[in-house]
């Protein structure tokens, strides 16, 4: 980036006006961090999307998605199969915004 002229510095002319999404299901963002999130910026910036997938809310196991294996362990955290990648969320719409 451009040390002075650049987009970073020409979003925050509308820095009053920016909204925020995030994913609040503890795997994306830890809980700490959208604290922060909350008190930096207030409620009223921040909106709570989601990228759940049909296993969310259905607790551990294999399921497949697009044809490959997703596992969701314990936690309710969906993961590639070598646990290395988040697979989407295993929390809900609902549980995020009452999160």
């Amino acid at each position: 980036l451009a040390r002075h002229d650049n987009i970073l510095q020409r979003l925050l002319d509308f820095k009053e006006r920016l909204m925020f999404t995030l994913i609040a299901d503890g795997a994306h963002l830890p809980r700490f961090f959208v604290e922060n999130l909350v008190t930096a910026l207030g409620e009223d910036r921040l909106i709570v999307v989601s990228d759940a997938i049909h296993a969310a809310g259905c607790g551990g196991g294999t399921f497949y998605l697009a044809g490959r294996p997703i596992l969701v362990g314990p936690d309710g955290i969906p993961r590639t199969p070598d646990g290395l990648y988040l697979a989407g969320s295993g929390w809900t719409q609902r549980r995020m915004d009452r999160w």
